[in-house]
C-alpha cells in the first residue's frame, strides 16, 4: 500500500509543477506579447496607419509623433524627412509647371501671331514691288511735255497715248491696292481679336460662343499666302454647313482650324506635287452623352510615319524641316480646354493625312426658346 501512496503523491506533484510550469509558460508569454506589442507591433501598425492616411488623403503636412531611440524610430523621422522633401518637391513642380503652361501660352500666341501676321507681309510686300513699278515718273514726264504744247503732233498723240494706257494701269493697280489693303485690314483684326481674346482670358477667361466652322474654315483659307493658296485647291463639304455651329471661343477655333488648313498646305507643298487638294467634311455625332461635330480635314500631302503619329502634338516636335513644333500642340491644349479632341490618321508617308476636329455642338438658343415659349 505504501509504494502506491508514494506514486500517487509524486504523480499529484508533477501535474502541480507542469500546471505552475504552464501557468508560469503562460505569464511569461503573455508579457513578452504585451512587451513585443508595446515597442514592436504598436509602433509599426501606428506607422502603417500614418502613411495609409498621408496616401488617401494626401495629407503630407501631417507628421508621425514617435520618439524612439530605436530603428522604428529612426524609420518614423525619416518618413518625415521623405514627406517634406516630398512637399517641397511638389511645390517645384506647380511652380515649375505654372511656369511651363505660361511659356507653352506665350509660345502658341506668338505662333498665331506669326500666321497671322507672315500674309500681311507678304500682301504688303508684293503691293510696294507693284507700286513701285508703276510708272509715275514717265507719267509725269508726259503730262509735262502735253502742257509745254511745244511737242509736234504725232509726238502729241503718242504722248496721250501713252498717258491713256498708264491711266488704265494706274486704274488696275489702285483697283489691286484697295483689295490689298482691305486683305490686310482682316488679317490686321484678326491679330486684333488674338490679343483681346488673351485680355480676356488673363482676366475671366473665354467667352463661349456659338462658331460658324465653315466660316472659319474659309478665313483660314484666306490667311494663305499666295504660294501655299496655288498649291492646293480647298474643298468644303456641304455637310460643314448642314452640320452646324460649335461651342466654343471664337477666335481660338479660328486660330485652331487656321493651324489645320496651313499645315495641310504646307504638306502639299513640300511634295511638290500638281493637284494638291485640301477636303473638309463634317459629321454630327454623339460621344458621351452629348452631340459633337467631328471635322475631318483631309489632304493629299506628305502624309506622316506611323511612328509620328502619337508624337505631332507633342510640344516641339515637327516632321517639318523648319517646324517650331508648336502649333499643333497649342491647338489639342486649346481643344482639349474647349471640351474637344484633336488626333490625326494617315496612310503612310506620301499618302496623305486626316485631322480630325471634335468640338461639342452649339446649343440652338432659338429653338431652345421657341419650345420654352411653347411650353
Amino acid at each position: 500500500m505504501t509504494p502506491r501512496a508514494i506514486s500517487a503523491r509524486g504523480e499529484q506533484a508533477s501535474r502541480i509543477v507542469l500546471v505552475t510550469l504552464c501557468a508560469v509558460a503562460l505569464a511569461v508569454l503573455g508579457v513578452l506579447l504585451a512587451l513585443v506589442h508595446v515597442t514592436v507591433l504598436g509602433p509599426i501598425v501606428k506607422l502603417t496607419a500614418h502613411a495609409l492616411s498621408v496616401g488617401a488623403n494626401d495629407a503630407l503636412h501631417e507628421r508621425l509623433k514617435l520618439e524612439r531611440n530605436d530603428e522604428l524610430g529612426v524609420l518614423a523621422a525619416e518618413f518625415n524627412r521623405m514627406t517634406d522633401r516630398l512637399v517641397e518637391a511638389r511645390r517645384r513642380l506647380v511652380d515649375q509647371s505654372f511656369v511651363s503652361g505660361k511659356a507653352d501660352m506665350a509660345a502658341g500666341i506668338l505662333h498665331n501671331l506669326g500666321n497671322a501676321v507672315t500674309p500681311i507681309m507678304v500682301r504688303l510686300n508684293t503691293l510696294t514691288d507693284r507700286l513701285k513699278a508703276a510708272p509715275l515718273d514717265d507719267l509725269e514726264g508726259a503730262v509735262k511735255e502735253l502742257e509745254g504744247k511745244a511737242a509736234a503732233s504725232e509726238r502729241q498723240t503718242d504722248l496721250l497715248r501713252f498717258v491713256q494706257l498708264a491711266s488704265l494701269d494706274l486704274a488696275s493697280l489702285v483697283r489691286n491696292a484697295q483689295e490689298g489693303v482691305h486683305s490686310v485690314g482682316v488679317q490686321v483684326e484678326h491679330v486684333q481679336q488674338i490679343l483681346t481674346e488673351q485680355m480676356r482670358y488673363s482676366r475671366a477667361g473665354g467667352l463661349v460662343e456659338a462658331v460658324d466652322i465653315e466660316q472659319a474654315i474659309l478665313q483660314a483659307a484666306d490667311g494663305l499666302n499666295s504660294e501655299l493658296r496655288s498649291a492646293a485647291t480647298l474643298d468644303v463639304d456641304p455637310s460643314v454647313r448642314v452640320t452646324g455651329a460649335v461651342s466654343g471661343s471664337r477666335v481660338e477655333i479660328q486660330q485652331v482650324v487656321g493651324n489645320l488648313i496651313l499645315n495641310a498646305a504646307e504638306s502639299i507643298r513640300s511634295r511638290c506635287i500638281a493637284g494638291g487638294r485640301i477636303g473638309v467634311r463634317a459629321v454630327r455625332e454623339e460621344a458621351n452623352g452629348a452631340t459633337v461635330a467631328h471635322l475631318i480635314v483631309e489632304d493629299n500631302g506628305a502624309g506622316i510615319q506611323p511612328s509620328d503619329l502619337g508624337r505631332i502634338f507633342e510640344r516641339r516636335f515637327s516632321t517639318k524641316k523648319r517646324g517650331s513644333g508648336i502649333g499643333l500642340h497649342w491647338s489639342a491644349n486649346t481643344v482639349a480646354a474647349l471640351g474637344g479632341k484633336l488626333f490625326a490618321e494617315s496612310p503612310g508617308e506620301g499618302r496623305g493625312a486626316s485631322l480630325h476636329l471634335i468640338l461639342p455642338i452649339a446649343e440652338d438658343r432659338s429653338g431652345a426658346s421657341n419650345s420654352a415659349a411653347t411650353g
